[in-house]
């Protein structure tokens, strides 16, 4: 639970998403110390709720972080280092069409990996059904990742998904 917690956090708190997620920037923004609440984050974000309804494990999940750092009161999340905003992030994106409607972000996390540092991973949901709508986008570290990426799978076919690199 503890891993599963910080590494979510360190997801919502990386350069790659927050370059995405206006809502969580703006909360940064609004605190002159970068803090975003731990009870906003508990409140608002449903990959966090589905985790934990308690404080505690969020503290405990994020005491032994080395990129996030808790306010000394405890109640309260920011970044370590400045974020750098991502401009650019096409040419190490891969898009994936095929997904199962019931794959999950650690699905696709374990699958693409082993290409290289995965930092971002859109998997929209269909608004009318519990699954997603088919399609996600894998963003990497790097671009020659997606590029291998892209070549491996174009030629294994893995997962039976079609491919197109934006």
């Amino acid at each position: 639970l503890l891993t599963a917690l910080k590494d979510l956090f360190h997801f919502y708190f990386s350069d790659s998403n927050l370059s995405k997620d206006r809502f969580l920037k703006s909360q940064i923004d609004s605190d002159t110390n970068g803090y975003v609440s731990l009870e906003l984050m508990l409140n608002s974000f449903n990959k966090v709720k589905e985790l934990t309804s308690s404080l505690d494990p969020l503290v405990e999940a994020l005491k032994s972080s080395d990129f996030l750092e808790l306010s000394p009161d405890r109640h309260r999340v920011r970044r370590i280092k400045p974020f750098t905003e991502v401009l650019d992030s096409d040419p190490k994106t891969i898009y994936i069409e095929g997904v199962g409607k019931h794959a999950k972000h650690s699905d696709l996390m374990a699958e693409f990996v082993q290409y290289g540092t995965v930092t971002y991973i859109s998997l929209p949901k269909n608004p009318y059904t519990t699954g997603n709508k088919g399609f996600a986008f894998i963003e990497f570290e790097k671009e020659e990742a997606a590029k291998n990426a892209l070549k491996e799978l174009i030629a294994s076919d893995i997962m039976n998904l079609s491919l197109i690199h934006i």
